[in-house]
């Protein structure tokens, strides 16, 4: 076991301060932020709850990839087992303990499903128990390049065709979440020590965030994290780069701040402000330090002197699952000339890592704009045109394509929208001896008697949504779970539009008389995923 607060301790930094071990090493409820897409900016407005806690440092070493499989399929499409024992969706989960205890009780042979964020709330539970501080950390649009060439790269195929990732070694995360651990670099100079980069899903690091600042690119993994942070995009065509992008990969970075539902942007820690000279003079060095030469670096897209149409997908917020998402694109022609534009739109349904699953609306027409010229045209999308083509990612692209009839310029305008699902929140019924719902059989022997004793005590509570849903579930369960209670799991069955969760769900509890008890509850349907709620109760 590390001792963080002493000197000679391989994990001591003096750059964290009592409050901050207390946060990253004691904290054991906290949240892993996601990112929603809209067309004004990558906001991170959407957390997973999730509960680090009970657990010992017993476990075997083994890569978090080797405790749990990846899978980043929707509910309907995930399999109920996974190597002889009952699944559960990645974003079914709400904390590491009953992870942890499933993987025990099936010999140490890894279950199901996990995604970045489960594979990062693992790992920094494990490293807690261990005494190393360590906390999530969040990259809106993060690249995956496994080239070592800090480029993805992209294919398209024709002007109205869709961009596509070249090969598999080259994507965009919409989100991703990987671990910082603090500790010593002696190996590396004591100017290397602090935070540690640490990607479980890609099983990378560590690397020293300060190599990444410092453009010290020299080895597999600092490039990957370094690519993840600051890549640049590469758009080829018939085996030529026809347009680079520097500024589309990593956006934001944010961890957790110190109060609940905090954040804290950490994009500097990483690289200079995007579109400055500073940053291109960043990504040279990374280059230079790999010995290689970016395309990006090599090609810049000329500038016409000529003013082009301008295309605008006016701005529109997330919208909530069920209700109809509409949007306005507007086209303004600033040239002498009265201009003729073919135009293709498409609203396509995308998976977590930027890849077109299924169009959703798509349609064509010609505009004849006059100089100087605005041109704007709504369209709306129901909920029954995306209903059955939303993914795992609940993200939708919309892409506006226009050409001039001579072929000479073509225009693109492409924005992401994510779907919203509804919340919940959790009514905590103290002093409750009423009825309970039947849970479902426990995968895991619990450590706690189901009836109440002088060591524990029933939580009673109730769930409700946040917001009114506008559509029927079908095979709704409810898992909750607790920082003293293990994790409980609910079938509900089928709710309709106007129902509420009308059900008193019990759970039973260690007392503690020095931590206030948190409760977290996660639903899914065959509809809708990722539906959380979190309270805190108090002392039992």
């Amino acid at each position: 076991f590390f001792s963080e607060n002493t000197l000679e301790d391989p994990v001591y930094v003096d750059t964290l301060n009592e409050n901050e071990l207390d946060l990253y090493v004691l904290q054991e409820r906290g949240e892993i932020y996601k990112f929603l897409h809209s067309n004004t900016a990558s906001q991170p407005q959407d957390h997973v709850p999730w509960l680090y806690n009970q657990v010992s440092a017993g476990y075997p070493e083994e890569k978090i990839n080797g405790i749990i499989e990846g899978n980043w399929h929707e509910v309907r499409d995930t399999p109920s087992e996974f190597n002889g024992i009952q699944a559960s969706h990645a974003k079914f989960w709400t904390g590491s303990a009953d992870i942890l205890e499933k993987f025990y009780e099936n010999n140490l042979i890894k279950i199901g499903f996990g995604q970045c964020w489960v594979f990062a709330g693992l790992l920094i539970t494990m490293l807690r128990a261990l005494g190393i501080p360590s906390r999530p950390v969040t990259v809106s649009f993060a690249g995956v390049d496994f080239d070592k060439d800090l480029t993805i790269d992209y294919e398209l195929s024709w002007w109205w065709g869709t961009l596509k990732p070249k090969d598999d070694k080259n994507y965009k995360w919409n989100f991703h979440v990987w671990v910082q651990a603090s500790m010593q670099r002696p190996e590396m100079g004591s100017y290397y020590s602090g935070w540690q980069e640490v990607d479980p899903t890609y099983a990378r690091g560590p690397v020293s965030q300060r190599s990444l600042k410092k453009s010290e690119i020299n080895s597999t993994d600092l490039a990957y994290f370094y690519a993840a942070v600051n890549g640049d995009e590469a758009v080829w065509q018939s085996g030529e780069v026809i347009s680079t992008k520097t500024d589309n990969i990593g956006t934001r970075i944010i961890t957790p701040g110190f109060q609940s539902y905090s954040r804290i942007d950490i994009t500097r820690k990483y690289k200079p402000k995007e579109r400055s000279g500073n940053e291109r003079k960043h990504y040279e060095k990374a280059a230079r330090s790999l010995g290689i030469n970016p395309v990006s670096l090599n090609r810049r897209t000329k500038r016409s002197s000529k003013r082009k149409i301008n295309v605008l997908i006016k701005p529109i917020l997330p919208v909530l699952i069920g209700h109809p998402l509409i949007f306005t694109v507007i086209l303004k022609n600033p040239t002498k000339n009265t201009q003729i534009l073919d135009s293709h739109l498409s609203v396509d349904s995308i998976f977590d890592n930027g890849t077109i699953v299924n169009t959703v609306k798509s349609s064509e027409n010609v505009y004849t704009i006059r100089s100087h010229e605005e041109i704007q045209f709504s369209e709306s999308i129901e909920f029954d045109e995306y209903k059955d083509k939303l993914r795992s990612s609940k993200t939708l692209s919309i892409t506006a394509d226009l050409r001039t009839r001579d072929n000479v310029f073509a225009f693109k305008s492409s924005k992401m929208i994510s779907i919203l699902t509804p919340q919940i929140w959790i009514e905590y019924l103290k002093n409750y001896a009423g009825k309970c719902e039947r849970a479902e059989p426990d995968v895991v022997k619990s450590n706690i008697s189901d009836t109440a004793n002088k060591n524990s005590a029933q939580v009673a509570i109730k769930v409700h949504f946040m917001d009114r849903l506008t559509f029927s579930l079908s095979n709704v369960r409810l898992s909750l779970e607790g920082s003293r209670c293990n994790r409980k799991v609910f079938n509900i069955g089928t709710l309709d539009s106007t129902d509420q969760i009308n059900k008193t769900f019990c759970l039973i509890c260690y007392r503690s008389d020095l931590i206030n008890e948190s409760l977290v509850a996660s639903l899914i349907s065959d509809e809708v995923d990722d539906v959380k709620g979190m309270t805190t109760i108090g002392f039992l």
